[in-house]
């Protein structure tokens, strides 16, 4: 029981000095390094059992792989080509991936450069929730049992593995957070730089970090200042603090600006979240009844705890000890962060401009657990040992609940059949019919388009990447084909006529209508009411071929 509490280990109340500076320099980075690449090897294992044997793709994932595909599938680097759809960089991080798609065809056909890039985000957060555990003074044994615990935890599990960045920015908040502690702990400047770096990593993964790293800021400011007294000096933490994702949003702007036109396009494009929940395909009884009703929204948001539930009893009791003394000021920008990605997703879900989706919340669990580990740092010695060994029953039965909440087709909206395929061990066949948010029909299916353009090469296609992005990377010839990111396509979409021999359109709905160029352009195109086009082939996805003839534009 000795190695269950660290009496070498830096506590947390302990006062600033030189020795414990030290202290700090000294954390056993070997033990965090083994377990970040069992966790890189789990997470990859998860990750290949989804797609290669339980067919399950996230079209979402998906996407941000192959917008670092596009960059290198035309002659000549295109960096432009990563689009501005998605935060860009899962997107940057596939282009390297994209390079050996000749070695490996999956990488870029079902996707799996996105399940790579999640399983090493998840080993970093697994290396930095260990690191915060030691700056909690936990003990070896315990420190590995939480950990195991953590990435133990299905969502947790499943968004290390299936690539798609709700996992990613949930490992980067704790990264954030093991530097903000740091920092507090020691008054080295180096970790807090750290952490802001992180933070601006968050913004280009997730909106979510710019609620979290202002709220996580603003805790951060307040112990700043309980420690020292000196606003002057807060105030300058938190410019530091905040600084890098600052310029990373202006940045981001500017760039939209420059190259798209409009400095919000990736707010108010077709593409876009708030253009597509226009299409009222996301209009859930939990949705419709949170519009305009905050007590709904708030009731929703909160209930969403139980991903995690220890998290409110363990934020209440962090709150109640900031009425002490100044140094539990430590926890404040750990409760203070948990509550950023909640708030924002109140006011989506009110103002109607959000889903409910089960992974908008993960974020209880990554803080929960830091929550957790810092009250534990903040009990009696005699009770620490046993402490740390209770609580790892209570996590456990915290990964239980998030399993049985997954599987409910209300509270775990959008990873409800991936879990109850996979206890079930149903694989998922070639139906056109997509299931949730599987894309392996949609594959299977771009294959037929594939071949069929690989079979006529003096054919020139125009194709949507929205809702045709799974027939790209299996073109045999990219000549053969123009698709949005494209500098060409608005203009050869609307004058086809000796640019292009035919074009691919989607199948119309709401969804496509809302968000799909090709289907925005000409509504009628699929039905075959364009004149001056002729119709071709249809394919198993319902996708239609239509040859553009002389008369077109």
């Amino acid at each position: 029981m000795s190695t269950v509490w660290s009496r070498s280990a830096i506590p947390v109340n302990a006062a600033i000095e030189t020795n414990e500076t030290r202290e700090v320099a000294n954390y056993p980075k070997w033990e965090g390094r083994i377990l970040a690449l069992f966790v890189l090897a789990l997470s990859l294992f998860v990750g290949y059992q989804l797609v290669f044997h339980y067919h399950i793709v996230y079209g979402d994932a998906m996407s941000r792989a192959l917008s670092g595909l596009y960059t290198v599938l035309r002659p000549g680097f295109h960096l432009a080509a990563v689009g501005f759809l998605w935060n860009p960089l899962p997107s940057l991080l596939s282009i390297p991936l994209a390079l050996f798609r000749s070695l490996w065809p999956p990488l870029t056909e079902y996707g799996f450069a996105a399940n790579i890039i999640s399983s090493c985000f998840a080993a970093v957060g697994v290396y930095h929730l260990n690191r915060i555990l030691w700056r909690f003074g936990l003990g070896r044994t315990a420190r590995i049992l939480w950990c195991l615990l953590y990435i133990a935890n299905p969502m947790l599990l499943l968004y290390g593995g299936n690539g798609m960045t709700d996992g990613m920015m949930a490992a980067i908040c704790v990264a954030c957070a093991d530097n903000v502690i740091g920092y507090l702990q020691t008054e080295e400047l180096n970790r807090l730089i750290i952490a802001a770096v992180w933070l601006a990593a968050g913004f280009m993964v997730r909106y979510e970090s710019v609620p979290i790293g202002a709220a996580m800021g603003v805790g951060l400011a307040f112990s700043v200042y309980r420690k020292n007294r000196n606003w002057r000096k807060a105030e300058a933490m938190l410019v530091a603090f905040w600084f890098p994702v600052v310029t990373a949003g202006i940045t981001w702007i500017l760039l939209n600006w420059m190259i798209m036109h409009n400095p919000l396009y990736f707010a108010s494009s077709r593409y876009s979240n708030t253009v597509q929940l226009t299409s009222g395909l996301y209009n859930t009884p939990a949705v419709i009844a949170a519009r305009h009703h905050l007590s709904v929204a708030l009731a929703q948001v909160m209930h969403f705890s139980i991903l995690f539930w220890p998290y409110i009893p363990a934020a209440l009791a962090v709150l109640a000890l900031q009425f002490r003394r100044k140094e539990h000021s430590v926890g404040l920008p750990i409760l203070l962060g948990s509550l950023g990605a909640p708030l924002l997703q109140l006011i989506m879900l009110y103002s109607h401009r959000s889903a409910d989706w089960t992974r908008f919340f993960i974020y209880y669990i990554p803080f929960g657990f830091m929550l957790c580990g810092y009250l534990i740092s903040t009990f009696p010695l005699k009770w620490r040992q046993w402490s740390a060994v209770g609580a790892c029953i209570l996590l456990l039965s915290a990964d239980v609940v998030t399993f049985s909440t997954l599987q409910n087709p209300v509270w775990g909206n959008g990873d409800n059949w991936v879990v109850n395929n996979v206890a079930h061990n149903i694989v998922i066949g070639n139906s056109t019919k997509q299931i949730g948010l599987g894309v392996w029909p949609t594959i299977m299916a771009g294959k037929e388009v594939a071949n069929y353009i690989a079979a006529h090469p003096k054919m020139r296609v125009l194709i949507s990447s929205f809702t045709s992005y799974a027939v790209i990377p299996l073109i045999h010839n990219p000549a053969q084909i123009v698709f949005t990111v494209d500098p060409n396509f608005k203009a050869v979409l609307e004058n086809p006529r000796g640019r292009v021999g035919a074009i691919l359109a989607p199948p119309v709905n709401n969804f496509t209508k809302a968000s799909d160029a090709i289907t925005g352009t000409y509504p009628s195109l699929w039905s075959g009411g364009v004149p001056w086009t002729k119709f071709i082939k249809q394919f198993p996805g319902g996708d239609r071929l239509y040859a553009v003839l002389p008369t077109a534009p």
